[in-house]
């Protein structure tokens, strides 16, 4: 209640209202006797966020091909995907097609394998072929993997043409809106902004509508490769005679926002204290995301997007888990982080500084847990485990939900790779095991709930909107069941002597998935 109030306003990062919750969250740290582990002694890590937003009027995007050139229209039919390490653009460049645009031999896929595309700008079909499966597909369908793919084969720039049926799963329209109100990038200590981008100097996505111009003359028609997209059939390579220039400037400013991080410590055997033992400890650690979306522009009748389900719900859950694990008699074998997280809706990017900043050495750091937005809406009878197959994790999820009479439930939608789009998989690409639960949508036998509807209803009506707020009918006592379900497993983490470890057949554990 306290989270999702109006007094926080949002919880954006970078603003005050988020300053309010992240004092909050360290408060109940303190309460319950975490160690502060974060800058200065404190519970906060504090980290520099550049925000940059193209000027419109500097946006251009020209295609040249068999007519006259053509300037299309910013946001209405591209986007640029910003780069932080350039903060203008100026370029002109011939094109290449690379099918998806994706180098994995291992999966039989080598879209470069027959052009040249260095010094040229690659065009890719967006998405991944239909060969390859859920959550690996995923990886290799986001534009950072494609831009490094591209990166490798010595392109300049990358141009992701929306394919029709991405565009019924996530409308372009939708996405370039959120493109042109800026993008978030931390800052390292030296003052340089991180990039998943590294140099690649252009990077645009294209409406499906628009992406056909560039294929004027070219050896297949926009059509014809979205029918070979249909039919799941491999997509071929080859140069195109068109070219394109494009440009852009950035406005920019600063802000400061902080993740919340506290430590229960390893409760230390008489043996042990006697032996002097020395020499870090193993630990594991809970997370979930604080911030949400702030205030909505131009509504003054209900301006605040309270976040009450996404994510008060996840923090207030990870607090109470941190109360009760601190109250446990059983001695703990590893160190237990609770990380309450900035700037999730803006990429995953507290998650990500966390892990290339952790309060512990990183070997050490065997497991991590995260709590996203449960819909705790009605009573349950599954847990949803998402990474359960990659690692041994999914064990003790499934020993946490039995105690509690619970099953683990199938991913009831695998098309949404949920495991590669939420906090613990900046974990993962660091090679760290990693599992995010969440209320599965099975109900008790004879209560007459669709769970699944439940859920529906959520998502397609107070999901990232101002209605996501404490008036929600939400079931304080399956609210608590997926806490102890948390309580449980963290506990038998922490005390357990097994080893955790990636699942030897498990595409995250091989290194060229964490490059």
């Amino acid at each position: 209640a306290v989270l999702a109030s109006d007094d926080m306003a949002g919880r954006k990062p970078g603003t005050e209202g988020y300053d309010k919750a992240a004092t909050y969250v360290a408060e109940q740290f303190q309460a319950i006797g975490l160690d502060p582990v974060g800058y200065g002694g404190s519970y906060f890590q504090p980290m520099v966020f550049k925000h940059m937003k193209i000027i419109p009027e500097t946006a251009r995007f020209v295609v040249r091909s068999e007519g006259d050139p053509i300037q299309l229209q910013y946001v209405d039919s591209y986007y640029f995907v910003l780069n932080a390490t350039k903060p203008t653009l100026d370029i002109s460049a011939s094109l290449v097609f690379a099918g998806f645009g994706i180098t994995a031999p291992e999966f039989g896929l080598d879209g470069y394998k027959d052009i040249e595309a260095a010094g040229k700008i690659a065009v890719v079909m967006a998405g991944a072929p239909s060969g390859l499966d859920g959550e690996i597909g995923a990886v290799f369908a986001t534009v950072k993997r494609k831009a490094a793919d591209a990166r490798k084969a010595g392109a300049v720039g990358l141009i992701v043409v929306y394919s029709q049926a991405l565009e019924e799963f996530q409308p372009f329209a939708t996405r370039a809106r959120t493109a042109a109100a800026g993008k978030l990038h931390w800052l390292s200590d030296d003052g340089v902004a991180f990039s998943d981008y590294e140099d690649l100097a252009l990077i645009i996505r294209m409406a499906p509508e628009k992406g056909a111009l560039l294929f004027d003359g070219a050896q297949l028609s926009y059509d014809a490769l979205q029918a070979l997209v249909t039919e799941g059939k491999p997509l071929p390579s080859f140069a195109m005679p068109a070219s394109v220039t494009a440009a852009y400037a950035v406005s920019e400013k600063t802000s400061i926002s902080s993740n919340v991080i506290g430590k229960l410590s390893y409760t230390a055997s008489e043996t042990a204290a006697a032996d002097a033992e020395v020499g870090p400890k193993e630990a594991v650690m809970l997370i979930s995301h604080l911030d949400h979306l702030g205030l909505k522009e131009g509504d003054s009748s209900n301006a605040v997007y309270n976040g009450a389900i996404d994510n008060a719900l996840g923090v207030a859950t990870l607090i109470e888990t941190a109360k009760m694990l601190a109250r446990t008699p059983q001695p703990l074998k590893k160190d237990v982080y609770f990380a309450a997280l900035t700037a999730e809706e803006a990429g995953l990017l507290g998650s990500q500084y966390l892990a290339r900043n952790l309060p512990m050495p990183p070997e050490t750091l065997a497991a991590v847990l995260n709590i996203d937005m449960p819909v705790a809406l009605y009573p349950f009878a599954t847990i949803q485990a998402s990474g359960e197959n990659h690692s041994n994790l999914g064990l003790f999820a499934k020993q946490a939900a039995a105690r509690y009479g619970l099953d683990l439930e199938d991913d009831p939608m695998p098309e949404e790779a949920i495991f590669i789009r939420s906090d613990h998989y900046s974990f993962v690409e660091r090679g760290i095991p990693a599992i995010y639960l969440n209320i599965g949508s099975a109900t008790p036998e004879g209560s007459g709930i669709d769970g699944r509807q439940m859920r529906s209803d959520f998502l397609s009506t107070h999901y990232h909107q101002t209605t996501d707020d404490i008036t929600l009918p939400i079931d304080w006592g399956a609210a608590a069941l997926f806490g102890n379900v948390h309580i449980e497993m963290l506990s038998a983490l922490a005390q357990t002597d097994q080893t955790i470890a990636w699942s030897k057949e498990s595409f995250f554990n091989q290194p060229r998935a964490l490059e």
